[in-house]
Parts: structure tokens; C-alpha cells; sequence
């Protein structure tokens, strides 16, 4: 089950808890959300990283649960791996990916596809990433889906061990 790949390799208890909800929402949806983590991710101490990462993660899958409504195949993949003192975050949608002459606004603040009132998300997205010292990166074409890669250093908000 995916709460316990969750449970198993988050150990920040708000954090695991976030994504278990996105697992339900998910799952109401009927689209398949897949975690796989290697290494673990430790708590995050730091209150404004933690509430970063929520962040980063909620408007990431959100995004991808939404461009996966009009597909056949719905599986949102997101990936965790711990390399050293980085995170390598990836969320993966089987959606029908971003249109190029749309790809560079797609960050922009109000900037929406999907009506008014909208075009925050992806916005916030990159502005924490920023305020945490990570890059993003997106791969996408009309047809195969999108990609999105964050890494963040994670040893300025990290327990101590």
C-alpha cells in the first residue's frame, strides 16, 4: 500500500500525513498515485521549509492529477531520493504534456490554462523552490506527459541526528 512506502520512508509526520491525503484524493479521482523513496527523507524542523515542501509537493501533484483527467492511463509517479545532503523530488503524470508555446508561462503568476482566477500553483512552486535554495526543472512534450525535478538541500532543515 502506498501510505506504508510513505510511512516508511518520510519521517516527518506532517509531511507523510500531506501525502497520505493526496494518496485519497487520488484515489477518488481514479487516478493511481506510486511513491518510491530511496533513502529517507528525515523531519524537517524548520517550520517555513516544512510548510515549503508542502508546497512544492501539494501543487506538483495537483497539477499532475489535472492534466491527467482526459487520459487513458492516470498514474502520477512521485519519486524521493536522498543523495547526501540533497533531496531529488519527481513527479511524473501520464497527461497529454505542454503544449512549447505554453511551456515558458506556465510559471507565470495568474498564468492558467484552466480559466480565471487560477495560475497560482506553478507559480508558488518555483518561488519556494527558490526561497529554499533548489532548482526546477520540467520536461515535457505534447504527448508523453510532463516531469518536473526539483532538488533541494536538505541539511539546513534537517534534525539533527
Amino acid at each position: 500500500e502506498e501510505q506504508a512506502a510513505v510511512g516508511s520512508g518520510v519521517k516527518d509526520p506532517v509531511i507523510a500525513g500531506f501525502l497520505s491525503s493526496k494518496c485519497s484524493r487520488s484515489r477518488e479521482l481514479g487516478m493511481e498515485l506510486s511513491f518510491g523513496i530511496e533513502g529517507s527523507l528525515p523531519e524537517i524542523v524548520d517550520p517555513k521549509a516544512r510548510n515549503g515542501y508542502i508546497t512544492i509537493l501539494g501543487n506538483l501533484i495537483d497539477n499532475g492529477l489535472a492534466a491527467m483527467e482526459d487520459t487513458g492511463r492516470k498514474l502520477l509517479e512521485v519519486r524521493f531520493k536522498v543523495i547526501g545532503n540533497t533531496l531529488l523530488l519527481t513527479v511524473r503524470d501520464t497527461g497529454t504534456g505542454i503544449a512549447p508555446e505554453i511551456a515558458d508561462k506556465i510559471f507565470t503568476r495568474n498564468f492558467s490554462t484552466k480559466g480565471e482566477g487560477r495560475g497560482l500553483g506553478l507559480y508558488l512552486t518555483l518561488l519556494t523552490v527558490d526561497e529554499l535554495n533548489g532548482t526546477l526543472e520540467m520536461d515535457t512534450g505534447p504527448g508523453r506527459g510532463t516531469v518536473f525535478s526539483v532538488r533541494l538541500p536538505i541539511a539546513d532543515h534537517l534534525e539533527e541526528e
